[in-house]
């Protein structure tokens, strides 16, 4: 028999939609949730957005989503956070939660008597990653971020888990879909859990507009459809699978200057930028450890030493 879903202090009935702020423990703020409970047994599927506040065309996404499905629509239900942080989101801060200055993408299953991200972590995974059945990360380009579209699927959990994932990524309509295994991660906890997940990354430089978002909706629309919670086949598209990712940081702290750009292949030994102070004079530059094809750029002209300046998949 079809049962009640709660997240927090938030509950919606078989057959019914509720939607508001849910307060987090310990921490004196509030989450915006919506849950769309359908009337039949089915998957629950946790959507969340906004781990990182200024990753805007995600949260859009889910708002929209939020105001767009309903029981009617929905087969199980459909958990949506949006957005997670949201007092870095008002305070347009890249990363990270401005309480505790900690990544909350990094911290996760959290500590209820830990910091606000670890708080915040813990509400979630107890609230929403382990009541699901299917998980849906939402990230895009943070402010500083410049980014071709891609995906992520769990790879750290069974063999089934790790192969609905890859599924799921491969509904996503991106080019480019790379393996995660990394601990910390919402994604990671829910596979875990025993949770197909996929991560998925749209949008970038503190931007978004009406296309990208309705965009993002037709994808996450699909990727549900795969799962089982909304009705209809899901297309699955020809991609790139990668299983390796190289980073590259700042090596002084500096003015950036890069010389490649997101979705270009690059190859071993090919420069990707350079460093220098704020005269002008060269502090270091940077090449290609060996081929890639780039996920994301720093756009931003400052960076510090150690920060991440970009990615590239190992092709």
């Amino acid at each position: 028999m079809k049962q009640t879903l709660s997240v927090g202090a938030l509950s919606a009935l078989p057959g019914k939609k509720a939607q508001g702020l849910v307060p987090v423990p310990g921490t004196g703020f509030e989450i915006p949730v919506t849950i769309i409970n359908g009337a039949d047994d089915g998957p629950v599927v946790g959507i969340v957005s906004g781990l990182h506040g200024s990753e805007y065309t995600c949260i859009e996404t889910t708002i929209r989503l939020g105001d767009e499905l309903t029981p009617e629509k929905v087969k199980g239900a459909v958990v949506i956070v949006h957005p997670a942080n949201v007092t870095g989101f008002f305070k347009r801060l890249e990363y990270v939660v401005p309480e505790d200055g900690k990544n909350l993408n990094r911290v996760f299953p959290g500590d209820p008597k830990g910091t606000m991200s670890e708080k915040l972590a813990y509400f979630l995974t107890e609230e929403v990653i382990r009541k699901s059945t299917a998980f849906i990360d939402l990230h895009g380009g943070d402010i500083h971020e410049d980014l071709q579209n891609y995906a992520l699927y769990a790879a750290n959990g069974s063999d089934e888990v790790t192969r609905i994932s890859k599924g799921a990524a491969e509904c996503t309509g991106l080019r480019l879909i790379c393996a995660s295994a990394q601990q910390g991660h919402s994604m990671y906890e829910a596979a875990a859990n025993g949770a197909p997940g996929v991560l998925i990354e749209m949008g970038g430089k503190g931007l978004w507009n009406d296309e990208e978002v309705e965009q993002f909706c037709a994808k996450i629309r699909n990727v549900l459809k795969y799962f089982g919670a909304l009705p209809g086949e899901a297309q699955k598209y020809a991609c790139v699978f990668v299983e390796n990712k190289t980073s590259f940081a700042a090596k002084h702290t500096g003015c950036w200057y890069p010389c490649i750009k997101p979705a270009q292949i690059v190859k071993k030994g090919q420069k990707i930028g350079e460093v220098r102070d704020l005269f002008g004079n060269l502090l270091s530059e940077y090449f290609a450890e060996k081929d890639g094809d780039v996920i994301f750029v720093l756009s931003a002209l400052s960076v510090k030493e150690g920060a991440g300046i970009a990615l590239t998949a190992d092709i």
